[in-house]
């Protein structure tokens, strides 16, 4: 009697071990960024643009239309103020990083700092300069 009294309070004390180590285990959480594939699609309009953390209106009129296809779009000048045209290119999303790459231009990465379905700020390096650009989704 005690021998199977015994084996059944075992078997218990492992099976609330194991349920209990279950219960501890993390539970898996969303990357902030899973989101940003189906948000960064559609063209967004330049609201505020800094250079060197002050505000600059040279790039006034600035957009980016990215597709599904990883496709997108530009005005942009990434070949300096005497660039004209609009730039088509692909971009990667990696993380907190978009990396765009077009023909003729070394591949420019732009930091991520927020993103949802209204409001996109990123930051990036042109000519040694620092830009962060404040954009809007175009209704």
């Amino acid at each position: 009697m005690f021998k199977v009294s015994l084996s059944i309070l075992l078997s218990g004390l492992v099976l609330n071990g194991l349920v209990v180590l279950n219960a501890c285990q993390p539970k898996a959480v969303e990357s902030p960024y899973a989101r940003f594939p189906e948000h960064i699609k559609g063209e967004w309009q330049l609201v505020t643009a800094y250079r060197n953390e002050q505000e600059t209106k040279v790039l006034d009129g600035t957009f980016f239309n990215f597709n599904a296809d990883q496709a997108m779009e530009t005005n942009l000048p990434l070949n300096g103020p005497w660039s004209s045209g609009n730039l088509q290119a692909t971009y990667n999303l990696l993380s907190d990083s978009l990396i765009m790459t077009a023909e003729n231009l070394s591949p420019q990465t732009f930091h991520i700092t927020v993103l949802d379905s209204q409001f996109l700020i990123m930051s990036t390096l042109i000519q040694n300069q620092a830009f962060r650009f404040n954009l809007e989704r175009k209704q």
